[in-house]
Order: C-alpha cells, then structure tokens, then sequence
C-alpha cells in the first residue's frame, strides 16, 4: 500500500534539502524548493524501491506528493 508517509521517506532517501517534519502532502514540490535534479532522483528512488518507473510525460505533470500517490495507486492496482 502506497501512502504519503511512504513517499516521504522515498523523498528523504532521495537526498533532497528538506527535513523531513517540513515535507507535506498538499505542498507543492517548487515550495519545498526541490528542482529537477531532486525530482529526478526522486522519481529514481520510487522506481528502485517500489518497481514502478514513472515516464518524464508523467511525472513532469505532478505537483505535489498527494499527485504521486494517486499516480502510484492507479499504476499498482490496475
């Protein structure tokens, strides 16, 4: 089961800038202050640990952690 608090710790493994307690759901990854390089790795870092590579078509349209999930959840459960 995929959940916010499972990308988090994907997120943090990734080696982005950010304390993990200042990482939300809603926030949008440009207000975390995350750039291409840390998305990138980040989307590396979901496809590593939980299998699923994300195209850049789709990820380059997410915004925010809540938008991963929901992503994650329809390609895992369909």
């Amino acid at each position: 089961m995929i959940n916010n608090e499972k990308l988090i710790d994907i997120l943090v493994k990734s080696g982005v800038d950010v304390e993990k307690e200042n990482i939300h759901a809603e926030q949008s990854f440009e207000d975390m202050g995350l750039d291409s390089l840390d998305m990138f790795n980040f989307f590396t870092e979901i496809d590593e640990q939980l299998g699923v590579e994300i195209p850049d078509d789709d990820f380059e349209g997410m915004n925010n952690l809540d938008e991963v999930r929901l992503y994650l959840v329809s390609k895992l459960d369909g």
